[in-house]
């Protein structure tokens, strides 16, 4: 669509949808069962039922039957919507009839169908005169439509087609139809136009311009006050309320007719020449009125409201310079009016510059404060803008003084639903349709509601209606787009998607759907292309909201992203995506969902990974997609639904895992729900240090109102683990079969966001858990040598704790013009209270006691208290388009306590943290940060989890202080992404222990430094290779024998079939060089996994081996490093389903 009809597509788009599904059930109408309806007409409109009945006038809705004409008169037109899914509208001077129509299910269920007459008939149509334009989705319902030269066979596109006696033409927009006659046949594709004249064979002629020949399907906004402005124009009050009367009818014949009378008497009256314009563009011929215009400009220079007139409709026409030059001379003289600015407005919005849009209708309104217009479309910019109570209030008082206010009335309906209160919604949009005053927007409107309500096929008739009525408006064909996705029918989705990025192809929104969609259809590599499609467009901002910031779209809000990249393996590149638009909107929920899904695929960020989860479930809306799973096809729309997954698995080892998890919600209310039973275990790949966790969780949300949204979780969970806690993974490790962790944990968190305004949010989290546990271990306390024999001193330890803590964190996000300000507050206050009971022991070498030494038994028992608090308050400063600044200030102290040896100490820190970004170019940025941080006793905080996109929490020990440097370069392509990282880690952890009546402080440091080359890339549209190489070096104070020189390769590639089978393998190489007397190591480890997804994707099962090959090694974990793989094969099988 050429850039001037972007106005057009500004208005309000509120998303409440309910889920439904249609099955392709077929059937034909006969003369009985309607074939179609006439949805709307203007000025003079007639139908026949057949040549021996007379013509009579239409007004409004009515069906139509087979047999049926519909016949327009001169600046006259009519919309049609047949029960094969064609929609046709009707310019003027048209006679069109109805032969046969193939009723299709997408506007009726099963229960509706009428088996008639012409089963097995394709759809047929006449234009026997005139103009119209066409569009049908459906590929499958074939349909004819017949001229007196040519017969035009459509399947599937979008069209125009014009005809006469002698001749007919034809324009594709979209598809392809096929043209033919007894001379010959042509097939027009898009972007081509054909003419068949009597006699001749078709004859493609000229390649079209999409959008320019259908102006006349363009639905015009309200400018003119026409009243008012024939009052000023006209001293005849006859006259005036004549043409008045005509216009409010759509009968603009009419009003030409008297005008052409009025300006016979008055020649030099250029006011109703104006007048006239305007009836001709509401009449669809605002080409024409352009062209006439432009003339009249040339005669009248100085004329206001010719050159606002002839800006408004070279807008219309898809001259966006023009309008802009013929504004832009008028604020030079400063002669504008409120009308040229309103036209100003429009000509903001067409070029997405919203904060200029609004200026220019305070400034129509500062010229006019009636302008009933410039109220509307200021009050829809505050409702985009999320400052709600000020657009209700603008359009409250507006309907107040005109309660017949269309353009008002819709909005307020939009405003009501967003508000929860769908029936006040409905009832608006309801009343509109049954005064005939209903458009494009009205019927919009209706299709939210009727699918919040259930009704799906009321819903998907009225957002076909939307699209008939106004089918130059991409938003429109987004959202049918979404609905057709929504009821199983992706392709069609896919093609009307196409549509909308045709007639806008700077509008991000369609290529996210699309994305989605992709996804869900097996195609990854397409879907990433989209995704970066949609960010290139949206000033590489953030791909989660159409650029004009009015579409709140929040069931797609909710949609997890990661699952583009991480489908194939490549996790990298999705953080990359969620951190980008994170430090442009840091309550993006999107961003926050995709970040927490990247890090899941990331080792040791689970810190990170838990505070980004806790904001995503903070920020995100409340729908059926707030706890989805995301296992079958995603939802796109706001719905009443409740869907269960179960999953299980078994492997070797004793592996055995089980989950069923309900979510579901209810839409009127705004409230969504999870409820989840998990069970994780296996006997260790030893087979006696296995682990063993069970969690039943509850998560709701509830949101109220626009402003906030309340959060509830409840959770229990129950884990062990056997023999020694670390290390974990290495073959020649010592196995103590004693050692045992339990751990129990009950656990109440709540959570609010609080919208104070547009620019200022409030998150407050509180969290409440009591856990209890007993620790055994067994360690070798000295070792004796008596004769031959070896016997060694042991400490059998059993340690049985309280750990209660509550936590308040409560923090404030204001944006001020390119800033973004946290401020907040942590408090942590809990407790831990030991037992411990120590008992020695004296073992021979076969490990048989032969004495327990009960001289050395010692219990000591503990209450301590483990506190912390955090005061921070950081800047994201946005100093140029490609320069970004990070810097923030914490606060901290940590009283910290090893409940073995009853020591505690407190530290007291005030750290800081600096970042930058430099954007050099589209693929080329920088990072640099440098931060410290204490690591918190918590798993989830709210505070940002990076530094200029570096994130900072990694796993290490609570309470250490960390300091990192990092200097990144991400060099990112349509294809992929390679991030290389030269980075320094710092840690010190500080215990303390009572000496005598002193308690004595040690301080172990760790370092980390090295750096690290990772690359995410596309191979094709269906395979992800990820290859990374990181190379460290290692030291710890408090484990001196690991210090290393470390070098770990890594290769892995995924391929996903259309069919649903997935494949990936995964080669890791790790080279360890060890500065102590321990042996160098090199470990190689192969992992295999495939997948199939059943077609209709509520089934799947899954094989994984890790190890392929049985490797014995030693996989080191330290302090930076704390999660390995296993030195023994171990293999999983699992299976899902969804219902």
């Amino acid at each position: 669509m050429n850039s001037a009809y972007k106005y057009f597509y500004f208005q309000i788009t509120v998303i409440f949808f309910v889920l439904a599904v249609s099955f392709p059930l077929k059937s034909f109408a006969n003369v009985n069962s309607a074939a179609g309806q006439i949805v709307s007409t203007f000025g003079d409109v007639r139908v026949s039922s057949g040549p021996e009945n007379p013509w009579r006038k239409v007004s409004g809705s009515e069906k139509l039957y087979i047999g049926y004409t519909v016949k327009t008169g001169r600046l006259s037109g009519a919309n049609l919507r047949m029960e094969d899914e064609s929609l046709v509208r009707l310019s003027q001077n048209s006679e069109f009839k109805v032969e046969g129509v193939r009723i299709s299910s997408f506007w009726r269920r099963a229960t509706s169908l009428v088996s008639g007459v012409n089963r097995g008939l394709r759809s047929t149509y006449r234009l026997i005169t005139g103009k119209l334009w066409g569009r049908n989705n459906n590929r499958q319902l074939e349909s004819t439509i017949h001229t007196t030269t040519a017969t035009i066979g459509i399947r599937g596109t979008e069209y125009s087609i014009e005809a006469d006696e002698k001749s007919s033409s034809v324009s594709i927009y979209e598809g392809a139809v096929l043209a033919q006659n007894e001379q010959g046949q042509a097939i027009i594709h898009s972007g081509e136009r054909a003419v068949m004249l009597l006699g001749q064979e078709p004859k493609k002629t000229t390649v079209i311009q999409a959008g320019k020949g259908v102006q006349w399907t363009v639905a015009v906004p309200e400018l003119l006050d026409l009243g008012a402005f024939l009052k000023k124009s006209s001293d005849n009050k006859l006259f005036v309320a004549e043409i008045f009367h005509a216009y409010q009818l759509s009968q603009f014949a009419t009003a030409l007719d008297l005008l052409a009378a009025e300006r016979s008497k008055n020649p030099d009256n250029l006011s109703l020449q104006i007048v006239a314009a305007w009836l001709n563009i509401k009449a669809g011929e605002s080409a024409s009125v352009y062209a006439q215009l432009k003339v009249l400009v040339g005669q009248y220079p100085k004329n206001v409201s010719l050159m606002e007139f002839t800006a408004f409709s070279a807008l219309l026409s898809g001259e966006l310079a023009a309008a802009k030059s013929i504004l832009a001379s008028l604020k030079k003289r400063q002669q504008i009016s409120d009308t040229g600015w309103i036209v100003n407005g429009y000509v903001n919005q067409a070029e997405y510059n919203l904060p200029e849009a609004e200026k220019s209708y305070n400034r129509a309104l500062a010229l006019n404060p009636q302008n009933q217009v410039a109220v509307v479309q200021l009050a829809t910019l505050y409702f985009g803008s999320e400052q709600t109570d000020r657009a209700l209030s603008l359009v409250n008082k507006l309907l107040k003084d005109d309660a017949a206010n269309l353009a008002a009335a819709n909005l307020k309906g939009f405003i009501l639903l967003s508000q929860n209160k769908t029936a006040e919604a409905l009832a608006i949009w309801q009343q509109s349709q049954k005064n005939e005053k209903a458009d494009g927007q009205t019927y919009f409107g209706l299709s939210l509601a009727y699918m919040r309500k259930g009704r799906v096929e009321e819903a998907m008739q009225s957002i076909a209606t939307a699209v008939l009525l106004d089918p130059q408006r991409s938003m429109y064909l987004s959202y049918w787009g979404k609905m057709l996705h929504q009821i199983g029918r992706n392709e069609k989705a896919l093609t009307v998607l196409d549509s909308a990025i045709r007639l806008d192809q700077m509008d991000p929104t369609p290529r996210l759907y699309k994305a989605i969609i992709l996804r869900d259809l097996n195609r990854p590599g397409e879907a990433i292309r989209h995704i970066q499609a949609a960010i290139q467009l949206n000033d590489n901002r953030g791909v989660y909201r159409s650029r004009s910031l009015l579409d709140q779209d929040l069931a797609v809000q909710n949609v997890d992203l990661s699952r583009l990249f991480t489908q194939l393996g490549l996790s990298e590149w999705a953080h990359k995506k969620a951190m980008d638009s994170i430090k442009t909107d840091f309550t993006n929920a999107s961003a926050h969902i995709l970040n927490a899904g990247a890090y899941i695929e990331m080792e040791d960020r689970a810190y990170a990974l838990n505070n980004e989860a806790l904001l995503a479930r903070l920020l995100q809306p409340a729908n059926i997609n707030a706890f989805s799973s995301f296992n079958g096809y995603t939802s796109l729309y706001e719905s009443p639904d409740t869907e269960f997954d179960l999953q299980l698995g078994v492997g070797n080892h004793g592996q055995a895992s089980a989950s069923l998890i309900s979510a579901g919600a209810i839409t009127d209310k705004q409230m969504a729900w999870a409820l989840a039973a998990v069970h994780d275990g296996s006997d260790g790949w030893r087979d006696t240090n296995g682990e063993t966790v069970d969690n039943l969780l509850f998560i709701g949300k509830w949101q109220p109102d626009q402003k906030n949204n309340f959060l509830l979780t409840a959770s229990a969970t129950e884990f062990e683990r056997l023999d020694n806690f670390s290390p974990r993974y290495e073959i020649d490790d010592a196995v103590d079969e004693l050692a045992e962790f339990n751990l129990s944990t009950l656990q109440l968190e709540f959570g609010l966001h609080h919208k104070l305004n547009s620019a200022h949010d409030l998150l407050a989290y509180v969290s409440v858990l009591d856990a209890n546990g007993d620790l055994v271990d067994n360690n070798i306390d000295q070792t004796i040598q008596v004769g031959p024999d070896e016997l060694t001193q042991e400490r059998f330890t059993k340690s049985e704790f309280e750990r209660p803590y509550s936590l308040i964190q409560l923090q404030g996000l204001l944006k001020i013009h390119n800033h973004q300000l946290f401020y907040g507050v942590l408090a942590y206050r809990g407790k831990l209270n030991a037992d411990t009971d120590s008992d020695y022991g004296l073992f021979d070498p076969s490990h048989n006691i032969i004495d327990d030494l009960p001289g050395f038994d010692e219990v000591i028992s503990n209450n301590l208290d483990v506190n912390s608090s955090s005061l921070y308050i950081q800047d994201s400063w946005q100093l140029r388009p490609s320069l970004q600044i990070d810097a923030a200030v914490y606060v901290e102290e940590m009283d910290n306590a090893d409940p073995v040896s009853g020591g505690e100490w407190t530290i007291k820190e005030t750290t800081t943290r600096l970042g930058l970004v430099w954007q050099a170019n589209s693929k080329n940025t920088f990072r640099i940060a440098s931060f410290e941080y204490l690591l918190p006793f918590i798993a989830s905080r709210m505070d940002p989890t990076d530094i200029a996109g570096v994130p900072i929490f990694k796993n290490t020990r609570e309470g250490s202080l960390v300091k990192e440097t990092d200097l990144v370069w991400d060099f990112e392509w349509e294809n992929g992404l390679l991030s290389t990282s030269i980075f320094k880690v710092e840690e010190s952890f500080t215990r303390a222990a009572p000496v005598g009546s002193s308690m004595i402080e040690n301080t172990a440091k760790s370092e980390n430094k090295g750096f690290s080359i990772t690359l995410n890339t596309l191979l094709g549209i269906r395979t992800g290779l990820k290859a990374a190489y990181a190379n460290l070096d290692i030291s710890s104070e408090s484990s001196a024998d690991t210090d290393r020189k470390e070098s770990n390769i890594s290769l892995s590639i995924t391929h996903v079939f259309d069919n649903g089978w997935k494949m990936a393998a995964k080669q890791i190489n790790r080279d360890m060089k060890f500065d102590s007397e321990r042996s160098d190591e090199t470990i190689n480890v192969t992992n295999l996994s495939a997948s199939y997804e059943f077609s209709n994707k509520n089934q799947a099962v899954e094989l994984a081996i890790i190890n392929l090959f049985d490797e014995e090694f030693n996989w080191v974990t330290d302090e930076f490093s704390t999660t390995g793989i296993a030195p023994a094969r171990m293999f999983t099988a699992k299976y899902r389903i969804s219902f």
